[in-house]
């Protein structure tokens, strides 16, 4: 797939060692693709490599596809923004044939961390209690 700059559309010069396109690699079945995320600075202590985490997207029909992946890397300092301090997260995924076919470069949508489950019980449990429970049942 070949990804043109849309400023080089029609230029009959462009300066030298301008990247004017990119080639990207085709999305199919079995291609791993690469989901990046931006968190909060405040919510970065409570995650680590391996969680879950959800990214949702809609397509061009409306579509919601809802990808379930766990973070492969976190970065070691926030990127300053005018809406404050984030990290980037990153996780990978290996596509299937319908995410293959819905999934286009560049897309935008919600990146939920999935920081820790427990059974309804043993949250109770906890509340009650004041206790952490190990999640096994009685």
């Amino acid at each position: 797939m070949l990804h043109l700059n849309q400023e080089f559309i029609g230029a009959n010069i462009v300066p030298e060692g301008t990247i004017f396109a990119q080639v990207y690699p085709e999305m199919k079945k079995g291609t791993v693709v690469k989901i990046t995320g931006y968190l909060p600075s405040t919510e970065i202590s409570s995650i680590s490599i391996g969680d879950t985490a959800r990214f949702s997207t809609k397509d061009d029909n409306g579509e919601t596809l809802d990808l379930i992946v766990k973070l492969s890397s976190i970065d070691n300092a926030a990127t300053k923004t005018k809406n404050g301090n984030y990290f980037k997260v990153e996780s990978k995924l290996q596509l299937k044939e319908k995410e293959a076919q819905l999934l286009k470069y560049g897309l935008e949508g919600k990146f939920i961390l999935i920081t820790g489950t427990k059974s309804y019980l043993n949250y109770y449990i906890d509340k009650f209690i004041g206790e952490k429970s190990t999640g096994s049942s009685f």
